[in-house]
């Protein structure tokens, strides 16, 4: 118990000595700070929830983070891939050097579901959102087939549409994922949650999504504010200032908040590659 309060307090006060360094635009934290935040903040919280309940996925004897990481870097590129039809974020200031470059992708994409899964744990360990009772749903072969089918459908429509439903991209894919997650682990599917009447753990990722979604803009607007690169996005015709970070370490998408619309770095001069661009 004492090694992990020092190994918590030790994460804690690398992480304000590295935000502050970004702030000063000291390198490589300014650069790549996005790196030095989330792998200060992810052992963090594995190793409290390794203390509290010996469930991290990244902590402990029972620990995954290869899988997870690796499984993270897969995911995000799938997204990416889809990106090159949505054209809903894209990254500027990269570094030249390609291994560098590939290298930090890689890291920084790898800190995706680690981030998400380990809060989700963490939410649950400190009881919130413990017990969120709902309606039974009876899942059946055809109910499977059928969330398959769904999700394939909502993927074809982010093809043929992609300036309107370009969010049905990240909902298609729970669709499609889940019915297979079903097969092979019915606790670790919402399906096989909802079908104890149980939504607990639909919650509890979603307010994980949100609270990395909140950590991730303040600290990419910290990178902004301390003089790094800012965007500003025209959506459905009005414009919107961000003004977060997309430096080589800020890998990560303004996923499902973009739309296709153009890309701008100053007024009407728009940014090499940005969307609506070919």
């Amino acid at each position: 118990m004492r090694q992990a309060r020092l190994f918590i307090g030790l994460g804690i006060a690398l992480h304000v000595v590295f935000f502050v360094l970004m702030l000063l635009g000291v390198e490589p934290f300014h650069t790549f700070f996005y790196l030095f935040a989330w792998w200060t903040f992810i052992p963090v919280i594995g190793v409290i929830n390794a203390g509290r309940a010996g469930n991290s996925l990244i902590v402990g004897p029972r620990q995954q983070l290869a899988w997870v990481a690796g499984y993270s870097v897969i995911v995000w590129l799938f997204f990416e891939i889809w990106n090159f039809r949505l054209h809903n974020w894209l990254y500027v200031g990269v570094i030249e050097l390609t291994w560098l470059r590939w290298l930090a992708y890689t890291v920084s994409f790898a800190t995706v579901l680690p981030a998400i899964l380990e809060l989700e744990r963490l939410l649950g360990n400190l009881g919130i959102a413990g017990r969120v009772p709902g309606p039974v749903i009876r899942v059946s072969e055809r109910l499977l087939n059928a969330c398959v089918i769904a999700g394939l459908v909502m993927l074809a429509l982010v093809l043929v549409l992609p300036r309107y439903c370009f969010p049905l991209l990240w909902v298609g894919v729970v669709f499609i994922l889940d019915p297979l997650i079903y097969r092979r682990d019915r606790v670790a599917s919402l399906l096989g949650q909802a079908a104890q009447g149980s939504y607990a753990l639909f919650v509890r990722l979603m307010l994980a999504g949100l609270v990395c979604g909140v950590l991730w803009e303040f600290w990419t607007t910290g990178q902004a504010r301390s003089g790094s690169t800012r965007y500003r996005f025209l959506i459905s015709g009005k414009c919107s200032r961000c003004r977060w970070s997309a430096t080589l370490a800020s890998c990560r998408s303004h996923c499902s908040a973009i739309s296709s619309g153009s890309c701008y770095d100053s007024p009407g001069r728009p940014m090499p590659g940005g969307a609506g661009e070919s």
